[in-house]
């Protein structure tokens, strides 16, 4: 099974284990790709909702997996007893911080927890490092001109020196992921338009001045990646 981008490279993420949790799995399309690639051996795949569930199963039926992708219905990681690894793909980052907020044991006890969050990158990094766990790699994926942020997290503290990391993953800089140059330059343009829009309230000139240190911050990491 081919994935779009956004899908190859959440899965690229997944190392080989014995059972993978889907949670949010829509269609199954994970899942079933990485039984197919020979990379897990099993899979649960969990939505909230019974009507993707149905079309998930159906899916693995036409793919000859359902004795090796079973399907659970339930809230984030409640479904889950247990699993090596889990992704948690396609959901806004407020969702995505709650899921692993409720299922916190599930998800400690797990080798490594996959995210793609579609929104609120920034705050799932500051929520991550703030309980405790910690962003072993990070890349960026691109559908059209839209860029995606996939994290790998397993338990464990992470010192993060300066809050720029939690605007630009650290581990993004580290690797020069390449996408990161247009992933900074898209940070800087929404940035701008802000300040731009910004009034002449006390408030407001606060936070423009705010703005415009971290697009120096930025502008800054831009100029090393493309050294």
């Amino acid at each position: 099974m081919n994935l779009p981008p956004r899908l190859e490279v959440t899965a690229s993420f997944v190392p080989p284990c014995e059972c993978l949790a889907d949670i949010g799995t829509d269609h199954a399309y994970i899942p079933i790709h990485l039984i197919e690639k020979g990379v897990i051996k099993r899979a649960v795949a969990s939505d909230i909702a019974a009507g993707p569930a149905k079309i998930a199963l159906r899916n693995i039926k036409r793919h000859g997996l359902e004795d090796r992708i079973s399907v659970v219905t339930g809230y984030g990681l409640e479904p889950i007893d247990c699993a090596d690894v889990i992704v948690i793909a396609g959901m806004g980052g407020k969702v995505i911080c709650d899921i692993l907020t409720a299922g916190e044991k599930v998800a400690r006890s797990a080798r490594l927890v996959v995210i793609q969050p579609m929104t609120m990158v920034m705050d799932v990094r500051r929520f991550l490092s703030e309980k405790g766990f910690a962003i072993t790699d990070e890349a960026i994926a691109k559908e059209g001109q839209k860029l995606y942020n996939i994290m790998a997290v397993r338990t464990g503290e992470e010192i993060i020196e300066d809050d720029i990391y939690f605007y630009v993953g650290k581990r993004l800089v580290e690797k020069k992921d390449p996408l990161l140059g247009e992933y900074i330059g898209k940070r800087i343009a929404a940035l701008d338009i802000s300040i731009d829009n910004m009034g002449n309230s006390v408030g407001e000139l606060e936070k423009r001045e705010q703005f415009i240190s971290l697009k120096k911050q930025l502008l800054e990491v831009l100029d090393d990646y493309r050294s």
